[in-house]
């Protein structure tokens, strides 16, 4: 019987770290949608798909370089802001949808429309 009670006494201790584990931030999963130019049409490249993956709060923005990756901390308000090279990225996360501006340090800018 006190083998079985310190099995059972483990076994529900070790669910309850590993279920702690897993709850990081209601921010957490795959954001999916499009960016597209805001300002300056037909002088920026176009827009296209875009995914966002947060995990623990956390996603990376690309930089202007394109092979330098910066961490964003995503605030426990659901706001944001990166400086990545001379990309600028500010935005929210409000339920599913997350929402930013970004800016390529010249004359174009791009909105991020993404969905949970």
């Amino acid at each position: 019987m006190g083998q079985r009670m310190t099995l059972w006494v483990t076994t529900v201790l070790l669910a309850s770290v590993a279920v702690v584990a897993v709850a990081a931030t209601p921010f957490d999963g795959m954001y999916r949608g499009t960016f597209y130019p805001s300002g300056a049409a037909g002088q920026c490249p176009p827009g296209g798909d875009l995914s966002v993956n947060v995990v623990d709060g956390v996603f990376n923005v690309r930089s202007s370089n394109s092979t330098e990756m910066v961490a964003t901390k995503v605030n426990p308000d659901g706001s944001f802001s990166v400086q990545a090279g001379v990309r600028n990225v500010r935005g929210t996360i409000r339920g599913n949808e997350l929402t930013a501006t970004l800016t390529t340090g010249g004359r174009c800018t791009y909105l991020w429309s993404l969905k949970k």
